[in-house]
Protein backbone atom coordinates (compact mmCIF):
# COMPACT_ATOMS: atom_id res chain seq x y z
CA UNK A 1 0.00 0.00 0.00
CA UNK A 2 1.34 3.62 -0.50
CA UNK A 3 1.59 6.14 1.86
CA UNK A 4 -1.64 8.04 2.69
CA UNK A 5 0.11 11.54 1.67
CA UNK A 6 0.99 10.43 -2.11
CA UNK A 7 -2.56 8.76 -2.23
CA UNK A 8 -3.72 12.39 -1.41
CA UNK A 9 -1.68 14.29 -3.44
CA UNK A 10 -2.37 12.36 -6.15
CA UNK A 11 -6.37 12.18 -5.89
CA UNK A 12 -6.01 16.04 -6.30
CA UNK A 13 -3.43 15.83 -9.14
CA UNK A 14 -6.02 13.84 -10.98
CA UNK A 15 -8.90 16.50 -10.55
CA UNK A 16 -9.54 18.79 -12.99
CA UNK A 17 -7.88 22.18 -12.64
CA UNK A 18 -8.88 24.33 -9.84
CA UNK A 19 -8.04 27.80 -11.67
CA UNK A 20 -10.95 30.01 -11.38
CA UNK A 21 -13.16 28.02 -9.48
CA UNK A 22 -14.44 28.77 -6.04
CA UNK A 23 -14.67 25.77 -3.47
CA UNK A 24 -16.77 26.02 -0.22
CA UNK A 25 -14.57 24.70 2.99
CA UNK A 26 -16.01 21.58 3.05
CA UNK A 27 -15.58 20.36 -0.61
CA UNK A 28 -13.32 17.40 -0.66
CA UNK A 29 -11.07 18.98 -2.52
CA UNK A 30 -10.32 21.57 -0.42
CA UNK A 31 -10.58 19.02 3.07
CA UNK A 32 -8.14 16.59 1.11
CA UNK A 33 -5.83 19.34 0.46
CA UNK A 34 -5.77 20.44 3.81
CA UNK A 35 -5.19 17.00 4.87
CA UNK A 36 -2.49 16.57 3.21
CA UNK A 37 -0.83 20.10 4.75
CA UNK A 38 -1.67 19.01 7.80
CA UNK A 39 0.02 15.14 7.57
CA UNK A 40 2.91 16.97 6.28
CA UNK A 41 3.46 19.65 9.23
CA UNK A 42 3.07 16.78 11.45
CA UNK A 43 5.61 14.48 10.13
CA UNK A 44 7.89 17.38 10.06
CA UNK A 45 7.16 18.13 13.67
CA UNK A 46 7.59 14.48 14.78
CA UNK A 47 11.12 13.89 12.63
CA UNK A 48 11.77 17.32 14.61
CA UNK A 49 11.13 15.80 18.08
CA UNK A 50 12.27 12.54 17.45
CA UNK A 51 15.94 11.68 19.22
CA UNK A 52 18.33 10.11 16.81
CA UNK A 53 18.54 7.24 18.72
CA UNK A 54 22.34 6.90 18.63
CA UNK A 55 23.21 8.68 21.54
CA UNK A 56 20.27 8.03 23.21
CA UNK A 57 20.55 6.90 26.88
CA UNK A 58 16.41 6.85 27.93
CA UNK A 59 15.61 5.11 30.98
CA UNK A 60 12.19 3.89 29.84
CA UNK A 61 12.94 3.08 26.30
CA UNK A 62 9.24 2.03 25.56
CA UNK A 63 9.00 6.29 26.47
CA UNK A 64 11.97 7.66 24.25
CA UNK A 65 10.82 10.06 21.71
CA UNK A 66 12.66 7.80 19.18
CA UNK A 67 10.02 5.25 19.30
CA UNK A 68 7.19 6.90 19.92
CA UNK A 69 7.83 9.26 17.62
CA UNK A 70 9.53 7.10 14.76
CA UNK A 71 6.59 4.23 15.02
CA UNK A 72 4.45 7.46 14.66
CA UNK A 73 6.32 7.97 11.27
CA UNK A 74 6.44 4.24 9.92
CA UNK A 75 10.08 4.03 11.13
CA UNK A 76 12.06 1.41 12.48
CA UNK A 77 14.79 1.65 14.84
CA UNK A 78 18.24 -0.17 12.89
CA UNK A 79 19.22 -2.79 15.13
Amino acid sequence: MTDILERLTDYIAQRPSANGRTFHEMDEEVLIAQSADEIVKLRTALREIACDGEDCHCQAPQYCSYGIARAALGEKKDG
